[in-house]
């Protein structure tokens, strides 16, 4: 049981994991505002992308396949409440309730269409009763936060109902991707071993090696009987190769022509072979190919022996996403890394929070999971997180926190806080990449903050400082 402490807004987290609307959710906007400075109450797009200019960072895109999504599960959550002690069921439906689209946000997004996997989700059910309030509550949590300002994240499908408010997350560029199949982002190669693909070279030397008997042989063609049996063309090769002697007619009686008319095969004996076939059967044949020879069938039986005869001292380590794209598309690994890097080498190396001109709570109240579980309430949350793609070797050194006293004019120091990171995170959802502190105390209403904070960045150490005031109430 994870409830530890009465919230005024309930808050839940998934990971990547990775959604029709019913008349119960308000969705206002054709396309996401780029119009950061729009703050209008009904405009989450616009709310969202104003953060996310005032962090730096690229803005979202409506996706209407993940408004789809998120509506779903509104409509599913009034139909299901959810008991509050048990709060994965805000992110994961139960097979057979009203309103079931999919256990998983990316299960529910495949449910209307979405062609990739990489869906994450922030839900808020409580006390919030409008979309600044909600996504005001979600900025707080830390963990949610993480989901709002998350690199790899630019296209939002967003749905309400009353205090009910989901928010669906993907990666517009991979959704392309997987919908268009370029084939400059295809993996080359077909033949997986285990963790291992077979490389080029050996592909092409396996084409040139085949076994006749691991090759379909399309010209082999089968025997329909008058009774609707079709005897397997394989059966009948090897028939017609060395056909059993009380098979074959060589005096008077009735009879068929088999193997381009060379033998009459006595008729009660095919007869009694097309009424029970046995082995004879046909057999749908399953094939694969190599991109080396893709004109070739072959066998998939033969799947292993090839795997066996290679070897995993002549393979390459698996280079494509195997499972990222619903519609079943391999994408190169070297190609998708290429290609987030040209769109994320233009976003900030790091992002901070709460950022200069943000009008900053003075609070924390908790969410879930929880990650400060022995405490009710503490300070605002700081943070510095950086991107993925630029950022390889991290490490922060100091972090200082600073108030301007309103009577002497002077800074003073806060020296209570807790740090959270990749090693300090009781729930293990901190990245080496990510880091927070919450001062104990919360802070003052109406006050300018100083952070101070060095940092170890790709070998190079680097010093940080940026100020933000906090609501005066």
């Amino acid at each position: 049981m994870l409830w530890v402490k009465p919230l005024s807004v309930l808050l839940m987290v998934v990971g990547l994991v990775i959604f029709i609307g019913l008349g119960l959710f308000t969705r206002n906007l054709s396309a996401a505002s780029d119009d950061s400075s729009s703050m209008a109450e009904e405009d989450p797009y616009g709310i969202l992308n104003h953060y996310r200019k005032l962090a730096g960072m690229p803005l979202f895109h409506h996706s209407e396949l993940l408004t789809e999504s998120a509506a779903n599960h509104v409509h599913y959550l009034n139909a299901n409440p959810v008991n509050s002690t048990d709060y994965l069921d805000y992110h994961h439906q139960l097979p057979g309730r009203i309103g079931f689209t999919g256990v998983k946000p990316s299960d529910r997004a495949l449910h209307v269409g979405y062609p990739s996997r990489k869906v994450s989700e922030n839900i808020s059910t409580g006390s919030a009763t409008s979309y600044s309030g909600s996504i005001s509550s979600l900025m707080s949590a830390i963990y949610h936060r993480f989901g709002f300002l998350d690199f790899t994240v630019d296209e939002i499908g967003i749905a309400r109902d009353d205090t009910i408010f989901v928010y669906d997350m993907g990666n517009r560029q991979l959704s392309r991707i997987c919908t268009d199949k370029p084939e400059y982002f295809a993996a080359r190669s077909y033949l997986r071993c285990g963790d291992y693909l077979l490389n080029r070279d050996d592909e092409a030397y396996l084409c040139r090696n085949l076994p006749d008997d691991a090759i379909v042989d399309d010209s082999v063609k089968g025997l329909k009987c008058a009774n609707g049996t079709v005897i397997d063309g394989r059966f009948i090769r090897r028939f017609c190769e060395s056909p059993p002697e009380d098979a074959l007619l060589h005096g008077p009686g009735s009879y068929y022509f088999l193997c381009d008319d060379r033998y009459k095969v006595k008729k009660d004996w095919l007869d009694s072979l097309c009424r029970h076939p046995g082995v004879a059967a046909y057999r749908p044949v399953r094939y694969f190919t190599l991109s080396a020879c893709p004109e070739i069938k072959i066998r998939s039986e033969w799947r292993e022996d090839l795997c066996a005869k290679a070897g995993t001292s002549n393979m390459d380590e698996a280079s494509f996403y195997p499972d990222i794209c619903h519609t079943g598309f391999l994408i190169s690994v070297s190609r998708w890394e290429e290609s987030e890097w040209e769109r994320l080498a233009v976003a900030p190396d790091y992002v901070v929070w709460p950022a200069r001109d943000y009008p900053t709570p003075t609070r924390f109240t908790g969410e879930f999971p929880d990650p400060l579980p022995d405490l009710e309430v503490t300070g605002y949350p700081i943070s510095v997180h950086f991107n993925p793609y630029t950022a390889e070797d991290i490490r922060m050194d100091s972090f200082s926190l600073h108030y301007l006293d309103s009577h002497s004019g002077q800074w003073m120091t806060v020296n209570d806080f807790s740090r959270l990171d990749h090693e300090h995170d009781p729930n293990n959802l901190f990245t080496p990449r990510q880091f927070a502190w919450f001062p104990i105390q919360p802070l003052y209403p109406g006050t300018t903050y100083r952070v101070d904070a060095s940092f170890t960045y790709n070998g190079k150490s680097e010093n940080l400082e940026w100020t933000f005031v906090t609501t005066k109430q």
